[in-house]
């Protein structure tokens, strides 16, 4: 890998543990720039209640050197009548989430310092789409856990809520084929509070992606009480860099 960017770069990476680096070796097919903002082009399903699964189609941008994302996809609930625009994301303030439903003008706009958490450890999960953000995101730390696993990190400010932890796991050629979070908040019906709950996705079909290698499928989920809930399917179209961050 070149170290076009500087001898920090070259630092940051040494520091990483082995199966990091490893990792990157494979999925670094060509180094995008690291102070631009990187965009992946998605599709999947969602399930928005227990067996009924609805179609979205988007965009997920990275910021690659701070913590900081948005998925901006739309949700067919009833095809070519009932559609939904939703928003979601972090940037080093606080975490969002937004929803507009078509043709009924509803819409949902909650935001701040307290959905910080469940969002940036989506950022960390979703570092399967943009590895370089390992690189060039001095915010991340990193520790290995085992042979083929890492633990990465972002410590909160003094305005959010608390810090932020996901495993990553290794395939043995080095693919990113799994990650989990044991305690990402989220929303639980007939409570007020967000409540900690295991998210855990798994990755697959790996190919190089506008000069990245990374998986083209995904399937995540929540599981409280060990239980797994599947809530998303993601399938990756395109992927490529953008002149500006998010």
């Amino acid at each position: 890998m070149d170290d076009a960017d500087g001898p920090g770069v070259t630092a940051r990476r040494e520091s990483l543990p082995g199966v990091v680096r490893r990792w990157l070796d494979r999925a670094l097919v060509s180094t995008p720039p690291l102070d631009a903002a990187w965009q992946v082009e998605q599709q999947g399903e969602l399930q928005f209640r227990p067996g009924r699964w609805a179609p979205w189609s988007g965009v997920q941008t990275f910021s690659v050197d701070r913590p900081a994302f948005s998925w901006r996809v739309t949700l067919s609930v009833v095809p070519h009548l009932l559609w939904v625009r939703i928003d979601d994301g972090c940037d080093e303030e606080e975490g969002w989430g937004r929803a507009r439903v078509g043709g009924l003008l509803k819409s949902i706009d909650e935001h701040g310092p307290h959905l910080y958490r469940t969002q940036v450890s989506r950022y960390l999960t979703d570092l399967a789409f943009a590895p370089h953000a390992a690189l060039a995101n001095d915010r991340l730390t990193w520790h290995e856990d085992g042979e083929d696993a890492a633990l990465v990190r972002i410590a909160a400010g003094e305005r959010l809520d608390g810090d932020a932890e996901a495993r990553l796991v290794f395939g043995e050629d080095g693919d990113l084929v799994g990650a989990s979070v044991p305690d990402r908040p989220r929303n639980v019906p007939g409570r007020d509070a967000l409540e900690d709950t295991p998210f855990r996705v798994a990755y697959g079909r790996h190919v190089d992606v506008g000069g990245i290698r990374m998986p083209t499928r995904a399937e995540a989920g929540f599981e409280p009480d060990g239980v797994p809930q599947p809530l998303m399917r993601i399938r990756v179209t395109g992927a490529r860099s953008l002149p500006s961050e998010v």
